[in-house]
């Protein structure tokens, strides 16, 4: 019980209180569930049965006397009236019997109604006979029958009606015996099991209670003890705060400082950065600009090996036409001697041979010339391409040098782009850092704040811890030492 809390106490308490409760409801529930079963008893079985029983008897009794009747009517109208009328007594004899045999529970009344059913048809059948007789006109075979047979059978069937409506009764009046008896031994039960759960209930609080006392005593005196102790560290934890307070305010002014120095340091290299950005723009552009002139003397060498070349094919051309000249001077002379020993009749042939021969010696003299002409360009044509050659082999070094020179940018402005991010990292993490330094000068003055209100709380905590002593014990408490030195604790904080 001592380690057990006042909630679990209190609950063990209430759980014993609703399990006598509970053990009162099952016992009344058991009980009423038996009286309900006589009432059932009654109501269903008992009840019905006499019901039934109390109208087979009186129509058993019209049933015999039409019989009797239809013996004595004097006309054939008046013998179908009462046979008609006992069709109809022995119709609702049948439906009572069902109304019986519905409500049968005990071996008895099992018993009892198949000797019923076995005597109703005996008597029936003499019934039968009897009306048989009578609507003939044998009155005197009918007396005797009636004598005989239909009257023993008749009181054999009338009597066993009134022995069965007899147990009937006997039944009923036992069952409201036993539901008596159940009634009062249920009221026996509920007051003991009332008693019994009063007695526990009591004892169970005086228990409760007592325990309970006891632990707050004792939780009393371990409050006092504490809050003492909590007003003492408040006070040593207010101190503590306000150094702290001040010592990250100082820290918070360095730490703007050191971030005003690097967004300036941003600045700067966001500066250098854009300026890298456009001396690589412009690396770019030399470097486009030099290869495409590096392709113009490409194509320029490329037209000057074909100028050098077809310079050679034109050589050849007119050496061939030199040649021409040289035949065709050769064929001319031929021609002259020819018409010179023809006499006068080559006369003409030796005209024409002369200026064959002219024109030969024109052409071999343009050939010549033009050859000469030829060799020269064909002369300067090769300097001119060993020229370009040379120029091709400085664009490309240039273009190798702008290639690497835009390299060396573009290393720079990536490296700058870091330096720029670092930075803004740099200068992020400063004003995280100063969002931290103040938000730990600001929670500081918050904690030396309720440090302070934790020293009052402390205090008024011992009140409080007097007012539970007052509750436990009853009685008027000093204020203890301790609250006393706890309000000489606060006053400096």
């Amino acid at each position: 019980m001592s380690k057990l809390t006042i909630a679990q106490r209190i609950a063990i308490g209430f759980m014993l209180l609703l399990g006598a409760i509970g053990l009162l409801c099952v016992a009344i529930i058991v009980k009423f569930t038996l009286i309900n079963r006589e009432l059932v008893n009654l109501s269903v079985n008992a009840l019905p049965g006499l019901k039934a029983l109390a109208n087979i008897e009186p129509e058993v009794i019209r049933n015999q006397l039409n019989a009797v009747r239809h013996l004595n009517a004097a006309t054939p109208d008046e013998k179908a009236r009462w046979e008609s009328e006992i069709k109809a007594k022995s119709a609702a004899l049948t439906g009572f019997f069902d109304d019986y045999a519905k409500g049968m529970t005990r071996p008895k009344d099992r018993e009892n109604f198949d000797q019923l059913q076995a005597i109703r048809s005996r008597y029936v059948d003499i019934r039968e006979h009897f009306l048989a007789l009578s609507r003939e006109g044998r009155k005197v075979e009918a007396d005797a029958l009636n004598l005989a047979q239909f009257r023993p059978a008749y009181d054999a069937y009338a009597a066993l009606v009134g022995e069965m409506t007899h147990e009937n009764e006997a039944a009923a009046r036992l069952g409201v015996k036993e539901m008596q008896a159940t009634v009062y031994e249920s009221f026996r039960w509920v007051i003991g099991i009332s008693i019994s759960a009063l007695i526990l209930s009591i004892t169970a609080a005086v228990i409760i209670s007592r325990s309970i006392n006891a632990r707050l005593r004792q939780v009393s005196a371990q409050l006092d003890v504490g809050a003492a102790q909590v007003s003492s560290a408040a006070s040593s934890l207010s101190a503590a705060s306000q150094s702290i307070a001040q010592g990250a305010s100082e820290q918070a002014s360095s730490v703007e400082e050191s971030s005003a120095a690097m967004e300036e340091m941003s600045g700067i290299l966001k500066q250098n950065t854009l300026t890298v950005h456009e001396c690589r723009a412009a690396a770019s552009m030399t470097r486009n600009l030099v290869d495409n002139g590096s392709e113009r003397m490409k194509r320029l060498l490329s037209a000057m090996n074909a100028i050098e070349t077809a310079s050679v094919d034109i050589a050849k051309t007119l050496k061939t036409i030199d040649e021409i000249a040289f035949l065709t001077n050769i064929l001319a002379l031929n021609a002259a001697v020819e018409a010179a020993r023809a006499g006068p009749a080559g006369a003409g042939f030796s005209v024409v041979a002369e200026e064959v021969r002219s024109l030969a010696l024109r052409a071999a003299s343009a050939a010549k010339e033009t050859a000469d002409k030829i060799n020269a360009s064909m002369s300067s044509s090769r300097q001119g391409a060993a020229l370009c050659t040379e120029v091709a082999q400085g664009f490309d070094e240039i273009t190798q040098r702008i290639r690497d020179l835009d390299t060396s940018i573009s290393t720079i402005a990536k490296a700058s782009e870091e330096q720029s991010q670092g930075v803004a990292q740099i200068n992020g993490a400063l004003g995280e850092m100063d969002k931290v330094v103040q938000s730990s000068a600001a929670a500081a003055e918050e904690t030396a704040s309720a440090s302070e209100e934790l020293n009052a709380q402390a205090v008024e905590l011992q009140h409080n811890v007097i007012s539970l002593m007052q509750l436990v014990d009853g009685r008027d408490l000093c204020v203890p030492p301790s609250a006393t030195n706890a309000k000489r604790v606060a006053q400096p904080a």
